[in-house]
């Protein structure tokens, strides 16, 4: 019996040993840290935001499945592993059940630090998940991506569109609200030889790349009050990250008024990106182009603490106004 397979079977009773687990998670591992290096440009701004290397990241995806309840069962993986149709018999059926789990927790976590790295990214794709449950479409996740479908059933095939080729639809398709799913998914089957599904990130990148141009952020609201200003609502952002900077740390003498002022910059250019498709660099590099020969190490040491903690003040001022 292979390895997958037994521990599948003996999670039933709770009897494995020690280096049956290890093993599980470091191939867990292995396949989170794969499914992350097939998905890389999805989430290159958010390693370039917070220099968060993959295997921390891969780390963090499985992390909930290995947690243990009042039992000392992972009860995650033991409830999916009985509740799977039809059920596992078979060392392949093992890891395909394996693969499936791993890339489900990668892509959840994928959107969880998206919505954290962009409050207007999680704006969008809270409205996005209310209006396809309101036209009873389905989510499905193959391989690490979710893809809104008609239906659920459907026996999904190879032949998906990619985000670059998804971010080349034209933008005609994404104007009607509702007709926003129907549209997209009638082009896909009409006018390409893709499947029809429509991966649900590369959706929210569409729409947030077409509002800002228009200033809209939600786009998909029916109530025309909800309607905001990107550019306002990003002026609040950086107008609070900006109070903080001053009234904290230069009037308490933490930072000089030079410093201030290339923080101050720096705030200008980070806002503008949150704007433009969301945080574009490492935070080093925000601030590079206006300190004097700031190394990595002394920004490590005195600056990134602090850019990190003014950054999440325009972010949080921005999520509380879509609110």
């Amino acid at each position: 019996m292979g390895q997958y397979l037994s521990f599948l079977e003996k999670l039933v009773d709770n009897n494995f040993s020690f280096r049956e687990v290890n093993f599980i998670i470091e191939s867990s591992y292995k396949i989170a840290l794969h499914y992350l290096n097939q998905v890389n440009l999805k989430i290159q701004k958010i390693i370039l935001v917070d220099e968060v290397p993959f295997e921390d990241i891969a780390i963090d995806a499985i992390a909930p499945l290995f947690t243990r309840n009042e039992q000392n069962e992972f009860y995650i993986l033991k409830n999916t592993f009985r509740s799977w149709i039809p059920s596992v018999k078979t060392e392949e059926e093992a890891l395909f059940l394996f693969n499936t789990i791993i890339a489900n927790r990668v892509e959840q976590h994928i959107t969880l630090l998206l919505k954290e790295a962009d409050p207007f990214f999680a704006k969008i794709f809270e409205s996005i998940n209310y209006y396809f449950k309101k036209e009873n479409l389905s989510k499905i996740n193959y391989f690490g991506t979710v893809y809104i479908v008609e239906n659920e059933n459907l026996r999904i095939n190879k032949n998906l569109i990619k985000p670059n080729d998804f971010d080349s639809l034209p933008g005609g398709l994404f104007i009607n609200k509702k007709l926003l799913f129907k549209n997209i998914l009638i082009f896909l089957k009409e006018n390409t030889e893709y499947f029809p599904a429509i991966p649900i990130n590369s959706l929210v990148h569409k729409i947030k790349k077409i509002n800002a141009a228009n200033f809209i952020v939600d786009e998909l609201t029916e109530n025309p009050t909800d309607l905001v200003e990107l550019e306002e609502l990003v002026s609040l952002g950086l107008d609070s990250a900006k109070d903080k900077l001053n009234n904290f740390y230069v009037s308490k003498g933490k930072l000089s008024n030079e410093e201030a002022d290339f923080f101050t910059k720096a705030l200008a250019d980070m806002a503008d990106d949150l704007k433009n498709g969301g945080i574009k660099h490492g935070l080093f590099e925000y601030l590079d182009p206006y300190s004097k020969q700031l190394s990595r190490a002394d920004y490590q040491l005195k600056y990134q603490n602090i850019i990190e903690y003014l950054l999440k003040i325009m972010k949080k001022t921005i999520s509380e106004s879509l609110s």
